[in-house]
């Protein structure tokens, strides 16, 4: 598979992946595969949609996720994180991301700073993905990494108030 440079980061191309005519159709496309080769995909063929070229990384590190591929997560929720300076929601998203994957990796002052940048944006990200907001709540509520008991009962009535909301969906 050859190989296209974005930024710093060189991801590889979506050469077996038929072009769909616009950024919204590859898209999804993407959604019915669900692979690696199909997210990279909108990214290839449409770098100037970055509305769903934002919303394949997003899948894109799921995807990874998914498959504990921690290290390749890391790096898009990253760039999520850099690209979502001028939208909060992203950028809580990929320190979320961050976050998981620190904690996961056994790395606690490195998911502790990151849970103190996202803090201020918890309900950005529980507006923007109250799946990834509920999964840092229950990380972060396990490993008591919030020292400060008053910010520990802020995530305790956090967690309460979406983990209620989403068995309601």
């Amino acid at each position: 598979m050859r190989g296209a440079v974005e930024g710093s980061a060189v991801f590889p191309l979506a050469t077996e992946i038929p072009r769909q005519g616009n950024g919204r159709r590859q898209y999804e496309y993407a959604l019915l595969l669900n692979s690696e080769e199909g997210w990279y995909s909108v990214l290839e063929f449409y770098p100037a949609d970055r509305h769903h070229g934002r919303l394949a990384r997003k899948q894109l590190a799921e995807l990874y996720l998914s498959e504990n591929r921690l290290f390749e997560a890391l790096r898009v929720f990253q760039q999520l994180a850099r690209a979502g300076e001028a939208e909060p929601g992203l950028r809580a998203y990929g320190l979320a991301g961050q976050y998981v994957v620190y904690t996961l990796e056994g790395l606690p002052d490195r998911a502790k700073s990151v849970l103190l940048q996202l803090w201020p944006l918890r309900e950005r990200l529980a507006r923007y993905d109250r799946q990834m907001a509920v999964r840092v709540a229950q990380l972060a509520s396990r490993s008591q990494q919030l020292e400060d008991q008053a910010k520990q009962q802020e995530l305790d009535a956090f967690l309460s108030r979406h983990v209620d909301n989403q068995e309601a969906d």
